[in-house]
């Protein structure tokens, strides 16, 4: 499969379904083998893990939008700069909802495994802190700097 298609389908599923909140159409873009990394800890999610995370995430940020800014692809592997946006409604990860409406940056890295299917890493790493004056503009995530996903089809 092409690097460029490769992008494209990490593109569409931050558009099409991350952006909407459809979570009806993960499975057409998300392995059965997705897997995040936290704190250099991976978790196996699946599908309906993905589901659930994109659920948990839009109701703490109803309206939120991921845009790819910037991708870079070799063989299976995607790495892409985004920008979130969205309004801060709900507790999230033990930080009480602020109201406020957060922008920022980070990097996600994904391997793509099938012509229509990939397997986000959720490796993120904040390239900024939030624009905001909420709670989350002192929150730090350490150890996802140093997290080093895994293909599951054994890509380097």
């Amino acid at each position: 499969m092409s690097i460029e298609r490769n992008k494209s389908l990490v593109r569409r599923y931050y558009e099409e379904v991350v952006s909407t909140g459809d979570v009806e159409r993960v499975s057409e873009f998300i392995a059965t083998v997705y897997t995040e990394v936290y704190r250099n800890v991976r978790h196996e999610m699946g599908v309906e893990g993905a589901r659930e995370h994109l659920l948990g995430v839009r109701r703490t940020y109803p309206d939120l939008k991921i845009t790819g800014d910037r991708q870079i692809g070799v063989a299976e592997w995607v790495v892409s700069l985004v920008t979130a946006r969205g309004t801060h409604s709900e507790e999230w990860m033990g930080i009480p909802a602020s109201a406020a409406t957060l922008k920022f940056t980070g990097v996600n890295v994904d391997c793509v495994t099938s012509p229509s299917t990939a397997v986000p890493q959720t490796f993120w790493s904040p390239c900024s802190r939030p624009e905001s004056s909420g709670p989350l503009a002192n929150e730090s995530r350490p150890g996802l700097e140093h997290a080093r996903p895994r293909c599951p089809r054994g890509c380097p």
